[in-house]
């Protein structure tokens, strides 16, 4: 058992892999509530009231389960046992350490019931209540017992290449602060090294070349549809690659769309090309997402995304600064 508060996650670690994995679920379910809150619809209103108190109750049992006080195999058991649970585990109470807004989600766990159980909707004035008191439980339980910020909570942790890792965290911290200009940049250079590994996979160019005679009168008509051919046949392998890699073409062309064309020096340095200015905070978010969930699918593929050595230098620098040359 643990003798320290919080208990640390290492998402490396099977167990806490898992513990890690539930806050990130607790998160996007408590953003998902959060949108829905906002609407004056009925069913929106009892869509976010579920996934506030849902939230909740997954983080109960990602502490259950992190400091062993009950068994996956125990976890079936009411939203007020498990508060009782984890407020009265010896650890917890040798520390003086215990749950906050106990009140207010305990009038959520009610306010719940009253909606799965008889459909009631909830009033309007309510949820600026539950999105106050479902986020502050949330954001003092992550730090408490976890050591994590909610805010800065993101599948980018899971990344295994430090480089990619932390440029992907300054872009959500970029996201988060406002700045999606910043933010999109970051996301595009990470997506942009994380790539490199699918063509690294890809079986090497066949080195046999068409010889044209400079006797033929038309070889210069001819050079330029080979190097036509030869541009649509290397575009054609790029796209398989990606598609092949589990990049969906629709999400691909958004990214696109999205964020700067970026291109890199010998060793590493980024040249951004601002060609629009970029205050789209929710499109800045959502590239965010997707260069996050391609490296670590690609990880899963066995791609080893990451930056070449040579090139580690010009990204460290870039992470010590904060990304200050985009500025």
């Amino acid at each position: 058992m643990a003798d320290e508060i919080p208990k640390s996650i290492d998402y490396k670690d099977g167990k806490a892999r898992i513990a890690f994995q539930r806050l990130l679920l607790s998160k996007q379910l408590y953003l998902h509530g959060l949108e829905h809150s906002n609407n004056t619809g009925r069913l929106d209103k009892m869509i976010a009231v579920h996934n506030f108190h849902n939230a909740i109750e997954i983080v109960l049992k990602a502490i259950i389960l992190h400091y062993d006080v009950r068994s996956e195999k125990q976890l079936n058991i009411t939203f007020e046992q498990m508060i009782a649970e984890v407020n009265g585990h010896q650890l917890f109470k040798d520390k003086k350490v215990i749950l906050p807004c106990l009140r207010e989600i305990q009038i959520l766990n009610q306010q719940r019931n009253h909606v799965q159980h008889h459909g009631l909707e909830p009033e309007s004035s309510s949820m600026d209540y539950w999105r106050v008191y479902s986020r502050d439980f949330l954001a003092q339980v992550c730090l408490a017992y976890f050591g994590k910020s909610f805010d800065d909570l993101s599948p980018a942790d899971m990344i295994d290449n430090y480089c990619l890792r932390e440029l992907l965290k300054m872009s959500l911290l970029f996201a988060n602060d406002n700045k999606p200009s910043k933010s999109t940049i970051l996301s595009k250079m990470a997506f942009e090294w994380g790539r490199k590994a699918i063509f690294g996979v890809l079986p090497k160019e066949n080195k046999k070349y068409l010889v044209i005679s400079q006797k033929c009168e038309i070889q210069g008509p001819l050079i330029n549809a080979f190097q036509s051919l030869e541009e649509k046949t290397n575009n054609a392998i790029y796209f398989s690659a990606l598609l092949s890699s589990g990049i969906k073409l629709v999400d691909y062309r958004r990214f696109q769309s999205i964020t700067p064309p970026v291109d890199f020096a010998l060793n590493g340095t980024p040249y951004c090309y601002h060609h629009k200015e970029y205050s789209d905070l929710s499109s800045a978010r959502w590239a965010h997402e997707f260069a996050v969930n391609a490296i670590i699918h690609w990880q899963t593929l066995g791609l080893n995304p990451g930056i070449p050595d040579q090139c580690a230098e010009a990204t460290q620098k870039i992470i010590d600064d904060q990304g200050a040359m985009f500025d």
